[in-house]
């Protein structure tokens, strides 16, 4: 029996569409969009050589799941692994230290230069004249500050590093070569400079008055100061200096200058404690407590020595025969 076909049945063979067939179905549980704060893991860390798989177009989120040998670094372990070493933190405060210790070492020098500057003027200035001292002590100060901080925080954390740095500046070389290098020779070198040069200043100050006297280097103005000196460094008639004549005279110590100019005539009034007696042939002059010696001496110009004019013994005015005898004495005529 046969099957009566249907007129309306097309048996032709039909198109089919092929795309897609071969395609592997995706998961979308596995699609995901990385997060904010893994974005840098992608790109170079995602495609490393255990993490290589791609799902859907997208980079998955990090998962030990993807491969049996993939493995995990938290941001911790990475800032870890990227600081430096034992050794390059040890190289590094080295370097530190060292630079430190240079410029500590420059402002010794840089000081040491202002000391020899300042023993370099006249004696009887010095005191006067030590604005190049406090500069060199303020730089060294400041410098050793810093470098004391440094071996501080980065070697030792001793507190003598401060006291040394503010107080005895000169024996800080000495503690920090100890604390940092383990010996004293470098800074045994910085000590003795420093303290060579401090030394010759002060032995300088101590000459100015020792020649001239407290009351010549103590005096504040300038010009009578100097002009003082003049007076003291001329000799007198027997070729002594006047200020040897001077001390003589003022036997029981100086007590002030005074001078006065008029044109190229200029007059210097010194006065002190002299002798407790004074014998002018059958006058005696005396005073238990040392009689108040004021002396006179004037310079008629610039090219003309200084010559004694006046003397009075406390109240007493000398007569210029008196002066003269006064003087004889003083010379040791």
């Amino acid at each position: 029996m046969e099957l009566k076909k249907d007129s309306n049945t097309n048996n032709e063979p039909k198109d089919m569409d092929f795309d897609g067939m071969f395609d592997v179905p995706v998961d979308d549980s596995l699609s995901q969009t990385i997060s904010e704060n893994k974005k840098h893991l992608t790109n170079d860390y995602a495609r490393s050589g255990t993490n290589t798989s791609y799902v859907g177009g997208k980079a998955a989120e990090w998962d030990e799941k993807i491969e049996k040998n993939a493995f995990r670094m938290s941001e911790d372990q990475m800032k870890k692994s990227l600081e430096k070493t034992a050794q390059e933190k040890s190289d590094d405060k080295a370097k530190i230290l060292l630079g430190s210790e240079i410029l500590m070492y420059l402002a010794f020098g840089f000081f040491v230069l202002m000391v020899v500057k300042t023993s370099r003027i006249e004696a009887y200035d010095i005191p006067h004249n030590l604005k190049y001292v406090s500069l060199g002590v303020m730089v060294l100060t400041i410098v050793l500050l810093i470098d004391a901080l440094l071996v501080f925080f980065l070697e030792a954390r001793k507190a003598m590093l401060f006291v040394l740095a503010m107080v005895l500046g000169v024996f800080y070389p000495l503690y920090r070569s100890k604390t940092v290098r383990g010996t004293v020779i470098p800074g045994i070198l910085c000590f003795l400079l420093a303290a060579a040069t401090w030394t010759m200043l002060i032995v300088s100050a101590g000459q100015g008055v020792t020649k001239y006297g407290e009351a010549l280097v103590y005096t504040e103005d300038e010009y009578t100061r100097h002009a003082v000196a003049e007076l003291m460094d001329q000799n007198a008639e027997n070729g002594t200096p006047l200020r040897i004549i001077i001390k003589k005279a003022e036997k029981n110590g100086i007590q002030k200058y005074e001078v006065s100019d008029n044109g190229d005539k200029r007059e210097i009034t010194v006065t002190g404690i002299g002798s407790k007696e004074y014998n002018f042939g059958n006058e005696t002059l005396s005073n238990p407590n040392g009689m108040n010696a004021v002396l006179v001496f004037q310079r008629k110009s610039q090219t003309e020595p200084f010559v004694i004019k006046e003397v009075t013994l406390d109240s007493t005015k000398l007569s210029e025969k008196r002066v003269k005898q006064f003087w004889a004495a003083m010379l040791g005529d």
